[in-house]
């Protein structure tokens, strides 16, 4: 008898990334958990600017629907904060290069680092040094891995579920077990 074959469709596949995500986390994969949670925006941006190069809707997707939320409005500091271009940078830096290294002089920084937490609701800590005179010598900061998936999946899950019309890839894939 032959084995049931599946048709996995767009909806499923977006939910099955988070599960696989989420799988990652509780089994203490923490970078295929971020690697993949990092290819949400790229699928997300995809469906709302398809024109657009990979780099720009990725950006633009992150900002819209992630990274206007990250910055303190009254933030007189100039913290350093989650920018589309960071976690870009990130993506980058995983998905091409096999590590999170980002570029720290593209993002302004002195110091990155990726906290494992233990908990999503750690997102990390955005430091400014300033030296005796008030200027600014240092600015580092450490992201909670767990946080920022949860982060990716909770948005693109509700992008998703409010823009299913827009999800119009044309791909199967067959499970074949």
């Amino acid at each position: 008898m032959q084995p049931r074959k599946n048709r996995i469709g767009v909806t499923f596949l977006i939910n099955q990334i988070i599960k696989e995500i989420n799988t990652c986390l509780k089994n203490g994969w923490y970078i295929a958990a971020l690697t993949t949670a990092l290819i949400l925006p790229d699928i997300c941006g995809k469906v709302e600017y398809p024109k657009d190069s990979p780099t720009s809707r990725y950006k633009k997707w992150y900002r819209e629907w992630i990274g206007k939320y990250e910055k303190c409005p009254d933030d007189e500091d100039n913290m350093p904060y989650q920018t589309a271009d960071l976690i870009h940078d990130l993506r980058n830096s995983l998905l091409h290069e096999g590590n999170p290294d980002v570029n720290l002089d593209k993002n302004d920084l002195t110091s990155f680092k990726l906290l494992i937490t233990g908990s999503y609701m750690s997102g990390g800590i955005a430091t400014v040094h300033k030296d005796g005179d008030g200027k600014t010598i240092g600015r580092e900061i450490e992201i909670g891995i767990e946080n920022l998936c949860f982060r990716l999946c909770r948005t693109a899950e509700v992008y998703y579920k409010e823009n299913k019309e827009k999800f119009k890839f044309n791909y199967t894939i067959v499970n074949g077990i």
